[in-house]
């Protein structure tokens, strides 16, 4: 009798255990993964540590871009003199055939700048491309090997906005380019995202107060790829995001804060939130943007693209409105929309990413499962009473 019990007790732990599998929800990592590859808690130490070497980090950086600026400000002046269109680009790489590399980098821009519908603007924008890995130092923070950092608009310079590419990641690519090389459309896409927010304000001269403080609050993280010339054809694919056929389509889902999960699932108000989130910031912004791991921060889904969608659903004017609007920022992004913020976001993110359901929701297949394993529980006790003798 003993050894029955301990089999039934076996028994209905085992189905807890399916039960506890099928209906939970899943998690952000496997368990194993969390088990072996989670790094154990920093030191307060080391947290110190990190903390002086990100501001050095800063520091650097701000010294390098106002030395950049500084080289480009003869060149800058010149084109605004002769009222030359493009940017001004500086190549900084220590080989002879830099003079070719920076010719075929200024024609990759000059192709952006004509799809952007650029030509001789308000703002000058100067693009330093340091295509070499930055110089090691054993006794300083090392300063990663491939990022982008904007030096925008600033008491101290009005009129330039300054882009500076890390790009270790394309300097063997190009170092094998012949004198001649042709055009590769991936590179010139790839630089005209670098222009990043410069181009908005190339295109568009500085924005208003509250919208400047609302973007330097969320490091620009809705303006990031000017790519209002393009029209995607609608899905996730196009924007490299979100993809249900992908094994790890939660586990992404997972990474965003709650109102970008809402605004997925097509609430409004959890779009408007996302979108929102910065306005109404007191902080005076920082005149220096960069988009290291800028992912870890995104709060929409998409977002990146946000406002080079919006120029193009509203056209330059509308835009140009907004974008220079010293209203509060939801009432201008309502204006320009002609309807309320989250449920002209909430159309948007649907043609970016199919909405995601939310909530209590029995998937088929859990469903199958569920009912298989109810059957073969009746069929045990089915047969186990039909076996039954009464002494």
């Amino acid at each position: 009798m003993a050894r029955e019990l301990r089999w039934w007790i076996a028994a209905a732990l085992l189905g807890c255990a399916v039960l506890g599998f099928v209906y939970l929800p899943p998690r952000a990592a496997p368990l194993l993964w969390r088990r072996f590859h989670e790094p154990p808690p920093p030191t307060p130490y080391r947290l110190r540590v990190q903390e002086l070497a990100a501001a050095w980090r800063e520091l650097a950086v701000e010294q390098r871009l106002l030395e950049y600026r500084e080289r480009l400000r003869p060149e800058l002046e010149r084109r605004r003199a002769l009222e030359l269109p493009g940017p001004a680009v500086i190549v900084d790489w220590p080989d002879a055939g830099s003079e070719d590399l920076r010719r075929y980098v200024a024609t990759a821009l000059d192709t952006a700048w004509v799809r952007l519908g650029l030509g001789v603007t308000k703002i000058s924008v100067g693009i330093v491309a340091a295509f070499g890995p930055p110089d090691p130092d054993r006794g300083q923070p090392s300063l990663p090997p491939s990022m982008t950092v904007y030096l925008l608009p600033d008491s101290s310079d009005r009129n330039t906005c300054l882009v500076f590419l890390q790009g270790f990641g394309w300097a063997r690519r190009l170092q094998a380019l012949p004198r001649s090389a042709p055009r590769d459309p991936r590179f010139e896409a790839f630089m005209q995202n670098v222009l990043g927010p410069c181009a908005f304000y190339a295109a568009f001269g500085s924005p208003g107060r509250e919208i400047r403080r609302w973007l330097g609050a969320r490091r620009f993280d809705l303006a990031l790829y000017p790519r209002w010339d393009l029209q995607p054809a609608g899905g996730a694919d196009d924007y490299g995001m979100l993809n249900r056929r992908q094994p790890w389509f939660w586990m992404q889902v997972y990474q965003y804060p709650p109102d970008a999960i809402g605004c997925l699932a097509g609430r409004p108000d959890g779009c408007r939130k996302a979108v929102l989130a910065g306005a109404g910031s007191t902080e005076p912004p920082s005149h220096i943007v960069t988009t290291e791991r800028w992912w870890w921060h995104q709060a929409l889904v998409g977002g990146d693209y946000y406002l080079a969608d919006a120029v193009r659903s509203l056209g330059h004017e509308r835009f140009q409105r907004f974008w220079s609007s010293e209203l509060p920022v939801d009432t201008a992004l309502a204006e320009a929309f002609r309807m309320p913020v989250g449920k002209w976001t909430r159309d948007w993110q649907a043609s970016v990413v199919p909405p995601v359901p939310l909530g209590p929701a029995l998937p088929a297949g859990s469903a199958l499962l569920s009912l298989l394993l109810a059957a073969a529980a009746v069929g045990t006790v089915v047969r186990t009473v039909s076996r039954r003798e009464v002494r």
